[in-house]
Order: structure tokens, then C-alpha cells, then sequence
């Protein structure tokens, strides 16, 4: 496979990662909208054949980059919402400008003047400025590190943390795409493909191996008392149908609906509670350390959720009300259940 052909397969996988809507599906996601001009860039891209040479005779650097605040949040909401950063770039004087963002990663010495520069988590994207300042949306949260470029010259690298309300950390990320570095933020929207840890500021645990998926207001416009979040194990279309995730819920994570989907059943739990679903040989287990979820045996049974606790529930997420979905039993502390395919 040549450059051009590298350079273009990863460019399809930034792209289409980056403008999904954040409703768990394979793929990689991503978060600042610059589609547009990543389209203006495949050309250039494929022309310098998947590289360009850095400059030998370029003088000491002029172009400054820099971002306007060190920390941003974005803010809460029932549809995937996104944080505006400011840059300012000085020293270009009229000539075309590339920011480039690596997300939980960091651009090597030697890539920066590659036409993609590969940034060291596998998710690196760019924007092209229109004028000395200009504003980028976020919608995932990381550590983001930046550095601007000319035909001839780079900028300064700048740093800066975008959180969302999960406020995940990572605390070791073995995935094979996507690596995060520890201690950099997560984003509650993810897809996994791998082993990955994560702790939140409530004290929330994750940890996970195979893949799958986590989002955000799956049931939206309906309005719950809890707003929900999603988790998939074993879920991904286009790879096996394997995967195990333990959650131990803090109160902020806990205050959600949380429903985990496998190709077999789902389970259902809000509150403090500590659990693990596995998916194996189209085999999905449960086991409850503490606290009590609701099982359903039904492929798909999370479709319907919202719109039960919406009408039968009158909105009212509590364990009374779920329990009585057809197909559904509760487990406490020490128990387990397996469901098989059907």
C-alpha cells in the first residue's frame, strides 16, 4: 500500500469519527468540527504523496500560536453539545496557516511536517484559520496539544483541557486505536477496543476489555427524572462480540439511568451500585458486588426503555417501575444470572 493510499485511509477514519453523532456505533469519534476544511486539505494531502520535507533554511520561528484559556467545559445538555476554544496566531503574515489538535497524545519532532501529522493516540485533526483569531468546537474531552504551520515554518506547540460532566481519567488505556496517555481526561461519549480503565472525580470505576461503547442521552427527547447513559459490551457490528465491563457507580455517574446493552440482553441500574457484564460465545453474564440492577433478556431491550419509564413510568426512573418490563428480573448483592442467545 502506498503513502498516498495510508494517508487516505486515515484521513477517512478522522473524518467520519469526528462529525458521527455520538450515539455508540464502531468507529472512532472525535470533536472539533472542521470538516470542511479537512476536505480542502485531501488534495494537498495526496499530491505531496503522504509527506512533505521540512525546510532547511527557515528562519528562527516567528508564527505564535496561542489559546485563550488554559480549561474549558462543555456544557451539560440532552443533545451532544460542544465547547468553543479561541485561538490567535501572530507572524503569519498573509500566507496559508494549518492548526493541527492531537487529542490525549502528542505530535513527535520528526511528523510535524508530514502532510498528517500522526499525533501518538491515533486522533489528530486540523483546522485552517480564517484570520489572526478564530474559533474551533470541542465536543470531546482531553488534553489537547496544538502547533500551527506555513509551507516553511512552525509555531510554538500549546496545551490546554477540555472536561465534560463525566470527568473521567484515564488510568491505563490498552486499546490497539485511540490510546489515551494516562492521566489525560475521557469523554462519556467513547468507543472501546481494548482494555481501558478510567476513574471519575465522584470516585466512579470503569474497566473494560473488548469492545464496546458508551453515550449520553440515548433518549432523548424524552424527559426523565435521570437523564440516561448508555454503555455497550460486545456491541460492535464490525468485530467480535466480545467484551466484559465492570462499573462501580459514584453519586455523579450513579445519578443517571444507566443501561448496559449486550447482543443478548440489557441491564439497568441507577444509584450507588457495583457490577460486571461480560459477552463471550454469545453467552452474556452478570454479577452484582453491590447494590441491585434489573436483567432483561431481550436482544435490543434498551430501544424501549426511555419510552417505558417515559409513559408507564410517568417519567419517574425507580427500580419498582423498570422491573416490571416484560422479561425482567432483579439481582442484588452476590447474585448472578446468565442470559443466552435466543
Amino acid at each position: 500500500m502506498g503513502l498516498a493510499q495510508v494517508g487516505a485511509k486515515r484521513r477517512g477514519r478522522l473524518l467520519d469519527s469526528r462529525h458521527v453523532s455520538l450515539s455508540p456505533r464502531p468507529g472512532k469519534n472525535g470533536g472539533v468540527r472542521a470538516v470542511a476544511l479537512a476536505f480542502g486539505l485531501v488534495g494537498l494531502a495526496i499530491a505531496v504523496n503522504g509527506f512533505e520535507a521540512a525546510p532547511t533554511d527557515a528562519a528562527p520561528s516567528a508564527l505564535t500560536l496561542s489559546v485563550e484559556q488554559q480549561t474549558y467545559v462543555i456544557p451539560s445538555g440532552r443533545l451532544h453539545t460542544y465547547v468553543p476554544v479561541r485561538f490567535r496566531i501572530s507572524g503569519a503574515t498573509g500566507r496559508r496557516v494549518e492548526v493541527w489538535h492531537c487529542r490525549n497524545g502528542h505530535y513527535g519532532p520528526s511528523d510535524v511536517w508530514l502532510s498528517w501529522p500522526p499525533c501518538s493516540s491515533n486522533d489528530s485533526v486540523f483546522g485552517q484559520p480564517m484570520g489572526d483569531s478564530w474559533v474551533d468546537e470541542f465536543g470531546d474531552a482531553g488534553r489537547y496539544q496544538s502547533f500551527a504551520r506555513t509551507t516553511d515554518e512552525l509555531s510554538n506547540f500549546v496545551t490546554y483541557t477540555v472536561l465534560d460532566e463525566c470527568r473521567w481519567t484515564v488510568i491505563k488505556d490498552e486499546q490497539s486505536f485511540g490510546h489515551s496517555e494516562p492521566g489525560m481526561p475521557y469523554h462519556c461519549n467513547h468507543l472501546r477496543n481494548g482494555p481501558l480503565e478510567l476513574r471519575a472525580d465522584d470516585g466512579s470505576r470503569l474497566i473494560s476489555t473488548g469492545y464496546g461503547s458508551a453515550g449520553r442521552n440515548s433518549y432523548y427527547p424524552n424527559r426523565l427524572s435521570n437523564p440516561d447513559m448508555g454503555f455497550g459490551v460486545g456491541d460492535s457490528y464490525n468485530r467480535p462480540a466480545i467484551g466484559s465491563l465492570r462499573l462501580k457507580l459514584g453519586p455523579k455517574i450513579g445519578s443517571f439511568l444507566i443501561h448496559v446493552t449486550t447482543p443478548n440482553g440489557m441491564i439497568s441500574t441507577f444509584g450507588h451500585a457495583d457490577f460486571r457484564v461480560s459477552h463471550r460465545n454469545r453467552l452474556t453474564r452478570v454479577h452484582v458486588y453491590s447494590g441491585r440492577v434489573t436483567v432483561t433478556a431481550a436482544f435490543a431491550a434498551d430501544l424501549d426503555l426511555g419510552d417505558w419509564v417515559e409513559r408507564v413510568c410517568k417519567r419517574q426512573v425507580s427500580f419498582r417501575c423498570i422491573r416490571k418490563v416484560p422479561r425482567t428480573i432483579t439481582l442484588k448483592r452476590g447474585q448472578s444470572r446468565k442470559i443466552r442467545h435466543r
